[in-house]
């Protein structure tokens, strides 16, 4: 599983890159650092990308936040050091990951899978500027299956 950090400083990510992560926020009582499935990261920001061998069971970490357009966790760094390889995402990578997340989501669209989402009087919803997103009737009898 590849999952994703981001670095706010150059300083950061090469100490993470050093000596592993140290615990950086507090969730449901456990010190932990979060991830995401998803690459996204703003500007200024460095991304680290995360393996972690299938065998290694985080789902007892995962958020489940409505509206969430990726999967997250908050991943005790102890973990992540141990059973983790961390390597800094280069920024032709990260780009090039953005652009299959973008390509992904107009598939979904497309297939009538995805939706943006509407208020009552049928206005599309955003978020600090971004859309946001909803799974139709169609993707929700597609998940079930």
């Amino acid at each position: 599983m590849k999952l994703y950090y981001c670095s706010k400083t150059t300083e950061e990510t090469h100490a993470i890159l050093r000596d592993g992560f140290i615990n950086d926020l507090e969730y449901k009582g456990i010190s932990c650092i979060y991830l995401a499935d998803t690459p996204v990261a703003k500007q200024g920001e460095q991304l680290l990308e995360i393996s972690l061998p299938v065998e290694i069971d985080i789902s007892s970490f995962e958020i489940f936040a409505p509206g969430a357009r990726w999967r997250e966790w908050c991943v005790p760094a102890g973990i992540i050091n141990q059973y983790g390889k961390t390597r800094q995402l280069p920024d032709d990578e990260r780009d090039q990951a953005l652009f299959d997340i973008a390509e992904a989501l107009k598939e979904l669209v497309a297939d009538g899978l995805l939706e943006q989402a509407k208020d009552s009087q049928g206005q599309r919803i955003y978020r600090d500027g971004k859309p946001v997103w909803r799974i139709t009737e169609k993707g929700k009898a597609s998940l079930k299956q």
